[in-house]
């Protein structure tokens, strides 16, 4: 070839370079050193890149995922393994009625229930029996408040007589301190009664007490987990379970299986012939059966 053809084919292939925009070099893996020719796309600009760049975050903060919230059981409370808390009997242990019990912690003392029993066949002249007060009242100072779980009489029939002895405050629901209201006034007593919410905590001293609903033969029944720095004693009070109960609130368990979760120290349950198998029925059928009788009744 001559030098004259060489030079018109450099030069016309430097031209089609040109016309065609820049040259894109990428060397192959082997490393041989061969060129391959690309259209080179113009350049973005760095507006246009912010500009996408924050379509795409956009898109991203729309698009979040779901966050699906699991329970998570509470962590029981450490207690102190060197505090001690005393409970006391003063009535009702395997015995039907005269139910009393003191709980104990360092100089402090809170009293459940204060009920009395009807006397046995050879308690000739008796009319009632009531816990023995010795105790409470050689610890008088010490005492902090009275608890009332519910309104029957083996609970709360010996409050006007406990009150001739010592000066406590008592707490419970609104139906029950009714009832006690009555007795104390047949006594010609007063005292200071404090109406009490249910799943809401209160404190008396050491004590942080919370009451919650529970179902019984009568209603606005309570029962009360004590909280202590030694531990927690919860106290059922009289219980039956019942899905319908006549005033409308019925149990809740998840109360029991939360404080469970936390941790129990003590639990003193009431509930009268429970080793007996079977169930209660509701005390709603009761209600519609006596109903029924009323009815059907052709005099007094």
């Amino acid at each position: 070839m001559s030098e004259k053809k060489k030079k018109t084919s450099a030069g016309s292939r430097k031209k089609l370079q040109q016309g065609r925009g820049k040259t894109a070099i990428r060397r192959t893996a082997g490393g041989s050193g061969r060129t391959k020719n690309n259209h080179a796309a113009p350049e973005k600009t760095s507006k246009q890149k912010t500009s996408k760049q924050k379509a795409s975050k956009q898109k991203t903060s729309k698009a979040k995922p779901i966050q699906v919230k699991t329970a998570v059981k509470a962590k029981p409370k450490k207690i102190d393994t060197t505090k001690k808390i005393r409970v006391i009997p003063l009535g009702g242990l395997h015995e039907i009625g005269k139910n009393m019990t003191a709980i104990e912690y360092e100089n402090e003392i809170i009293i459940v229930d204060c009920g009395l029993s009807f006397p046995d066949d050879d308690m000739f002249g008796i009319d009632k029996v009531i816990p023995d007060f010795s105790y409470l009242k050689n610890t008088d100072k010490k005492i902090r408040g009275l608890l009332i779980t519910h309104g029957h009489e083996d609970h709360i029939g010996a409050v006007p007589y406990l009150l001739k002895e010592i000066k406590v405050p008592i707490y419970g629901a609104k139906f029950p301190l009714g009832l006690i209201e009555n007795k104390l006034k047949e006594h010609g007593l007063k005292a200071d009664m404090h109406v009490i919410v249910p799943e809401r905590k209160f404190k008396l001293g050491s004590f942080s007490v919370e009451p919650f609903r529970i179902t019984h033969s009568i209603a606005d029944s309570l029962c009360f987990c004590i909280d202590t720095p030694a531990g927690k004693v919860f106290h059922t009070g009289d219980f039956k379970i019942d899905y319908t109960p006549v005033d409308g609130d019925p149990i809740n368990l998840a109360n029991f299986a939360r404080k469970g979760d936390e941790g129990v120290l003590l639990m003193m349950a009431d509930s009268t012939n429970v080793l007996r198998p079977g169930y209660t029925r509701s005390e709603r059928v009761v209600g519609e059966t006596l109903g029924g009788i009323f009815r059907s009744s052709k005099s007094r």
